[in-house]
C-alpha cells in the first residue's frame, strides 16, 4: 500500500429496536451480538477500494473468520468501512475478532457494528390531558416558556428514529428527511436508502431476527408497529393552537425525520451516517442536506460502551454547533452501560413520573445530565400523550396514544433546546447543556423512588428558566446551597461559571465549600456578600483535577457565594456546603396552592388529577382544603384529595339531587398520622352526562 494511499475501514453496530408488551420503548439488547464490524485503517490509506483489499486480507489472517466468507459492504461517512459475516456473533466472540483484527499491520481499530434499540418503555383539546407540560410537580413548566417563544421555524429538529407518519398534528412542520435503512428487509419499503423518511412500520414477525444467545427466538411472538418517532416528533413539535389534538414544546419548530431503526432496529453505521447528515455533514451517496438540523434527538440506545464510531461521530456534529439529545434508557440500571447515553458530548436524559420521582424503568447514574417527564401507565392518564398512528403492521389513520419510556422524556429536554435556539441562535452546545443543568427545578423530596442528584441528574428540566436564560433575559446562573446537601452533576465551560449561594441566618464555625468528582479541572473561588471573582474573593482553591477546598474557620452571617470556574470543560463534579453545628430552622410555609386550570371531563370515572408539591417537614395534624371549581351541576361530582401515603379523603360524593353551579368552599380534615411533605392529589370526577367543568384553583394550609 502506497504512502499516498489512506481509507478508514469503520464498523458500527446498532441494535434493534422492538416494541413491548406494554406501550414502553425499551434500550435493551433485544439480540445480543452482530453480524457486522467496523473497522477503521490507520494514515497514509487514502484510497477506498485498497482500504477494502487491506481489511479483507487482515479478516484472512484471524483465526475465528478462517474459512468464512466476509465481504465489505460499504464505507460509511465518518471514513470507515462496514465488513459482513456470515453468522451473527455474540458480544464475547465480536470482541475477540476485534482484538485479533486490532493486531493487523495498519488496522486503527475494529469494532463491532452494534443494533440499536428505541426505548418504549393553547386551544389543542387534547392539551388538558398532557400534564407533563404544565403541572407543577411532574411537569416542565412550559405555558411560562410560551410566553416568550413558541420555537422558530429557523430551528430544525432531527428525529433519528423509526420515521415520522404525515400525522395531520405534525405536516404543517415537517421537513424532507431521509430514510438511512439500507437492509431492504429492515426498512420493509423495498426501496433502502432513499428521500422517503416517512415511517412503513416497524412490524416484526416470531423469529424474523434470527436467534438470540439462549438459541430462542427473537422475537418471540409477532410485535405490531410502535410508531416510535411519530410519537415523539409530536411530543417536540406537534402543531399547536390549531385546534386539533395534543401540543408539541416548540410547535414552531421543523422536524426532519430521519429513518434509522426498522425490523429488528438499526445498525450504528446507518445512525451515524442518518446524525451527520442531520447535521448538514456530507455523507458519501447522500444528497446534500438543505435543511441542517440544530438539535438532533436520539431516543434509541443499546448496550456497552460508547463506540468510537458514535464518538467521532458526535465530534464532528459539535463542531458544527448542533446539540444532541439521548434517552438514558430503560432497564432500571446504570446508565454508563448504555450506548450512546454513556457517550461524551451528548446531554443524556432519564425520566420521571407525574409524581416527579424517578419512573420505575428509568437508568440513571453519573452519566445523566438532565431528567424529564417519561410518564408511567399505570394509569393510562400518567403516561406521555403524542401523535401516534391506528395500524398494527402498515400505517392506517392518525390518532394519538400515551406512552412512557426515556424515549419520552428526551424530545421534551430537545423541545426545550429548540426553544433556546429560538430566542439565542449563537448558543453553542456547551452553553446549552450549562443552562439546562443550572436552571432545572430540584426534585421533590419526601417521595417513593425520589431521584437525586447522583440518580438523574441536576434536577427536572425547566422550559420557562431555560429559556429565559437563553435569551439574557433572566440567566438564573445562582443556585442556593443549603446544610450538607451536595449539588451534583455539574458540568461547565470557561464561558459560564456557576454560580451558588448559601444563606447563614447567624454566624457558624467551619464553614467549608467542597468539589469532588467528575472530568475535567474545576477550580472554587468564595466570597462573604458579593459574587467572588477570579481577582477579588475570600477563599480559593486552584488545584489541578476537581479535588477543591475552601475552609472559613469563623463564618459571618448572611450570603456566602461560590464560584465554580472551568480551567478546564468539567463534568460530573459536585458541590458540598457544611458548617459545624445545626441548620438553623426556618419558619415553614403554612400554604401551597395549584393555580393551573384543568378541564373536569364529562362522564368520566377516572376523573382528573392535580398535583401540588408540599415542601413542609413534620406530621400534618389538621388541613384545610380550599376548591375553586367551576361546574354547571355540582351534584355531578365526586372530590378525593389524596395524601404522599396514598391515603385517600373523600371530600365530596356525587349527588344527583344536589343543586347549585360550582364548588367554591373550605374543608377541615383531620390527618394526625400523615407526613405533610411529598406530592398530594386532588381527584375530581364528574358522574353524569351533559355538562363539564373546571378546577380553577386549590390550596392546603397547614396549622
Amino acid at each position: 500500500m502506497t504512502a499516498d494511499h489512506r481509507a478508514i475501514l469503520f464498523l458500527i453496530m446498532c441494535l434493534a429496536i422492538l416494541p413491548g408488551v406494554s406501550l414502553r420503548l425499551h434500550a435493551s439488547l433485544q439480540q445480543p451480538g452482530t453480524d457486522r464490524l467496523i473497522i477503521k485503517y490507520a494514515p497514509p490509506v487514502t484510497h477506498v477500494a485498497e482500504a477494502e483489499a487491506g481489511v479483507l486480507t487482515a479478516a484472512g489472517n484471524v483465526p475465528h473468520l478462517e474459512g468464512e466468507a466476509v465481504r465489505v459492504v460499504r464505507a460509511i461517512a465518518t471514513g470507515a468501512n462496514v465488513m459482513q459475516l456470515e453468522k451473527r456473533r455474540t458480544v464475547n466472540d465480536m470482541d475477540t475478532i476485534c482484538r485479533s483484527l486490532e493486531q493487523q499491520p495498519g488496522i486503527l481499530y475494529a469494532e463491532p457494528d452494534h443494533i440499536m434499540h428505541h426505548h418504549t418503555t393553547p386551544n389543542d383539546p387534547l392539551y388538558n390531558h398532557q400534564w407533563h407540560y404544565f403541572e407543577p410537580v411532574g411537569g416542565i413548566n412550559l405555558p411560562a416558556a410560551w410566553d416568550k417563544t413558541t420555537g422558530s421555524d429557523k430551528v430544525n429538529v432531527a428525529v433519528i428514529d423509526t420515521g415520522v407518519l404525515h400525522h395531520r398534528d405534525l405536516i404543517g412542520n415537517l421537513l424532507p428527511g431521509y430514510d438511512f435503512i439500507k437492509d431492504l428487509e429492515a426498512a420493509a419499503d423495498d426501496s433502502g436508502r432513499d428521500p422517503d423518511a416517512s415511517d412503513s412500520g416497524d412490524y416484526t414477525p416470531a423469529g424474523f431476527c434470527g436467534f438470540d444467545q439462549y438459541g430462542l427466538p427473537s422475537p418471540q411472538r409477532n410485535t405490531s408497529s410502535s410508531w416510535h418517532g411519530t410519537h415523539v416528533a409530536g411530543t417536540i413539535a406537534a402543531t399547536g393552537n390549531n385546534h386539533e389534538g395534543v401540543t408539541g414544546v416548540s410547535w414552531h419548530s421543523r422536524i426532519l425525520p430521519i429513518r434509522v431503526l426498522g425490523r429488528c432496529g438499526g445498525y450504528t453505521s446507518d445512525i451515524t451516517d442518518g446524525m451527520l447528515w442531520a447535521a448538514g455533514i456530507p455523507v458519501t451517496g447522500m444528497p446534500d442536506n438543505p435543511h441542517p438540523a440544530k438539535v438532533l434527538n436520539l431516543s434509541l440506545g443499546g448496550e456497552g460502551t460508547c463506540t468510537r464510531a458514535y464518538q467521532d461521530a458526535i465530534k464532528q456534529i459539535r463542531a458544527k454547533g448542533a446539540t444532541i439529545v439521548v434517552a438514558a434508557g430503560n432497564e432500571n440500571r446504570d446508565a454508563r452501560y448504555s450506548c450512546p447515553a454513556n457517550c461524551d458530548g451528548v446531554i443524556t436524559v432519564a425520566a420521571t413520573n407525574r409524581d416527579g420521582a424517578r419512573a420505575y424503568y428509568s437508568n440513571f447514574g453519573t452519566v445523566v445530565d438532565i431528567a424529564a417527564p417519561g410518564g408511567e401507565l399505570n394509569y393510562p392518564e400518567n403516561g406521555i400523550l403524542s401523535t401516534y398512528n391506528s395500524g398494527s403492521n402498515h400505517p392506517a389513520n392518525d390518532t394519538y396514544a400515551s406512552l412512557e419510556g426515556t424515549s419520552m422524556a428526551t424530545p421534551h429536554v430537545s423541545g426545550v433546546v429548540a426553544q433556546m435556539y429560538a430566542v439565542n441562535s449563537q448558543l453553542t452546545p456547551d452553553r446549552v447543556e450549562t443552562i439546562l443543568k443550572t436552571t432545572v427545578r430540584e426534585f421533590p423530596t419526601g417521595i417513593y423512588n425520589a431521584c437525586t442528584t447522583a440518580l438523574c441528574g441536576s434536577g427536572i428540566v425547566d422550559a420557562a428558566k431555560a429559556v429565559d436564560a437563553a435569551a439574557g433575559a433572566s440567566p438564573d446562573t445562582v443556585n442556593r446551597l443549603r446544610k450538607g446537601i451536595a449539588k451534583g452533576a455539574l458540568t461547565g465551560t470557561r464561558e459560564a461559571p456557576l454560580m451558588f449561594t448559601l444563606d447563614i441566618s447567624q454566624p457558624v464555625t467551619g464553614l467549608t465549600f467542597t468539589l469532588s468528582g467528575g472530568s475535567g479541572d474545576a477550580d472554587l473561588y468564595v466570597s462573604h456578600g458579593r459574587p467572588p471573582t477570579l481577582t477579588d474573593h475570600d477563599c480559593a482553591s486552584a488545584l489541578s483535577g476537581n479535588d477543591e477546598h475552601c475552609r472559613i474557620n469563623h463564618a459571618d452571617s448572611g450570603t456566602w457565594y461560590a464560584m465554580v470556574y472551568a480551567y478546564s470543560p468539567f463534568r460530573g463534579v459536585s458541590l458540598l456546603a457544611d458548617y459545624d453545628g445545626e441548620e438553623p430552622q426556618e419558619q415553614q410555609p403554612a400554604e401551597f396552592s395549584n393555580t393551573v386550570s384543568m378541564l373536569i371531563p364529562d362522564r368520566d370515572n377516572r376523573g382528573v388529577t392535580s398535583t401540588l408539591y408540599v415542601s413542609r417537614t413534620g406530621t400534618v395534624g389538621t388541613l384545610t382544603l380550599t376548591l375553586d371549581i367551576s361546574h354547571p351541576f355540582r351534584g355531578d361530582l365526586r372530590v378525593v384529595l389524596i395524601s404522599p401515603r396514598g391515603n385517600r379523603y373523600l371530600i365530596k360524593e356525587e349527588r344527583a339531587n344536589e343543586a347549585g353551579t360550582d364548588l367554591r368552599d373550605t374543608w377541615t380534615i383531620h390527618a394526625p398520622n400523615e407526613n405533610a411533605e411529598g406530592v398530594w392529589k386532588l381527584q375530581v370526577a364528574d358522574l353524569y352526562y351533559r355538562d363539564s367543568g373546571r378546577i380553577n384553583s386549590w390550596k392546603l394550609a397547614f396549622q
